[in-house]
């Protein structure tokens, strides 16, 4: 469980390197090498997202993942809108290159935060796993009695009677034209029954 926080940690915080030498680096001399550190600096910073998405997924509860993903997704396009306005900001007090090189610097943060995970991931989804496996142990063997989580309280299922299979046939009498049998069958109302059809003999 910890692997994961310690790759997505170190690869956030070893993607500074390529980030860095691409922001500082001199195009018109190093241009075939800056494409070729931005590539593998590209695969670097790739790995955090989906081992982070994973995690939130095994950290939280079935009924709050969603809320999960979508502040996930809320704070993430915040920092697309609200980044570049900030960097230009910078750009205009700082310069191009010193306000880049400081935005960059800023995944050593995002790293360590990643690294931090490793005292509470286990212990987390250790805690979800015991929930689930509580939900298991309330339901029968049907998962009829199985706890809902609604409105923020867990309430019972309404178990359903099944419906009989068996119909009660009795024959009543023998005539020329052949046997009549009577069949008793469960209907909307209460105590009905319903008589089928005479049954014509083999000739």
């Amino acid at each position: 469980k910890e692997w994961l926080a310690w790759l997505a940690g170190i690869t956030t915080i070893l993607g500074l390197g390529p980030g860095f030498f691409m922001i500082n680096a001199d195009l018109d001399s190093m241009l075939a090498a800056t494409l070729v550190v931005g590539f593998f600096g590209g695969l670097l910073t790739s790995i955090s997202s989906p081992n982070l998405r994973a995690a939130l997924l095994n950290v939280n509860y079935p009924e709050l993942r969603g809320v999960a993903f979508a502040l996930l997704s809320m704070t993430d396009d915040l920092g697309k809108a609200i980044g570049p306005l900030m960097v230009a900001g910078a750009i205009s007090g700082l310069g191009r290159q010193t306000a880049f090189n400081i935005a960059v610097s800023l995944w050593a943060v995002a790293g360590a935060l990643m690294i931090g995970l490793v005292f509470c991931l286990r212990t987390d989804e250790a805690a979800v796993q015991r929930r689930l496996a509580e939900l298991a142990d309330g339901a029968d063997g049907d998962g009829s009695d199985a706890p809902l989580y609604m409105d923020g309280n867990f309430k019972k299922k309404n178990k359903v009677a099944p419906a009989p299979s068996d119909m009660d046939a009795s024959a009543s009498s023998n005539t020329s034209g052949g046997a009549s049998f009577e069949f008793e069958e469960p209907c909307a109302s209460a105590g009905s029954a319903r008589r089928n059809q005479v049954l014509p003999s083999p000739r």
